[in-house]
């Protein structure tokens, strides 16, 4: 419920910024800027979910990359000392 509530606000956020920027930064009329920013706010949100879910994907997270360096110098401290 709270993440939702959280989306929303950020949706809303966004529509705003969009609003702001569009209609002033291209000197559009309220209409003309309005429906930019209704055909946009959908498509930033959609890029970014994709983009987020190919990031996540592909890559371990950052505890696993930590266990990994930590097993990795645990193998190479046993070898000094079976070395030595």
């Amino acid at each position: 419920m709270q993440q939702r509530t959280k989306e929303k606000l950020l949706m809303i956020c966004l529509f705003l910024f969009l609003f702001v920027v569009l209609g002033g930064g291209l000197h559009l009329s309220p209409s003309g800027a309005f429906l930019a920013t209704v055909t946009g706010a959908p498509l930033i949100v959609y890029v970014f979910n994709v983009w987020r879910r190919r990031c996540s994907e592909g890559t371990p997270s950052s505890h696993q990359i930590m266990t990994l360096h930590a097993r990795d110098a645990s193998s190479a401290e046993t070898a000094n000392l079976i070395r030595h």
